[in-house]
């Protein structure tokens, strides 16, 4: 995400091809680093808003579960 920040769907992609237990750390690790950048908590929803399918009901679940600087 760090370096796709402008390309949210085919970050999320990638973490679709991971295991399904490394799954929901990955999009953890995209929420978090979306919020910092924007200094936003709700980033997050923006985030999650721009992606489909199974990428935005993984993106939600780890939303909710965030912890980051922008907290």
């Amino acid at each position: 995400m760090k370096y796709n920040i402008d390309r949210e769907q085919w970050s999320a992609d990638q973490c679709e091809k991971a295991p399904d237990r490394q799954l929901p750390p990955c999009f953890a690790g995209l929420v978090s680093y979306y919020r910092v950048h924007y200094h936003d908590h709700a980033a997050a929803d923006r985030l999650c808003s721009k992606l489909s399918g199974r990428s935005r009901s993984h993106c939600r679940q780890a939303a909710a579960g965030s912890t980051s600087a922008a907290d």
